[in-house]
């Protein structure tokens, strides 16, 4: 049978081997069949994940990105109210800092 084992962000590395904890497990269903499991999914929980599967034949390699949307996050520069007199002009600037997907 087949070993599975599950990376986190797309690589081999050993430090991205992901590790089962109280948001993520990992459970072998079959001799053929393992599935990751996400619990109460976070932000963190976004990025590419990779399974490689091996026997003493051959070996796979599969990976999956997942997203996860998420309001727009925006900072304000100006950092406090503003008095304008009347027909003056005023530019008030706001930065977008993220946001999947992007706002249209």
């Amino acid at each position: 049978p087949p070993q599975f084992t599950w990376f986190k962000d797309g690589t081999k590395d050993p430090e991205n081997l992901l590790i089962e904890n109280s948001s993520v497990g990992i459970e072998q269903i079959s001799e053929a069949e393992s599935q990751l499991k996400f619990f109460n999914i976070k932000l963190m929980n976004a990025g590419e994940y990779y399974c490689k599967a091996n026997n003493s034949f051959s070996k796979k390699n599969e990976n999956i990105i997942i997203h996860i949307p998420f309001s727009p996050q925006v900072s304000q520069i100006t950092s406090e109210d503003v008095a304008v007199p009347i027909g003056q002009n005023i530019q008030l600037l706001v930065i977008y800092s993220g946001g999947f997907p992007d706002p249209q």
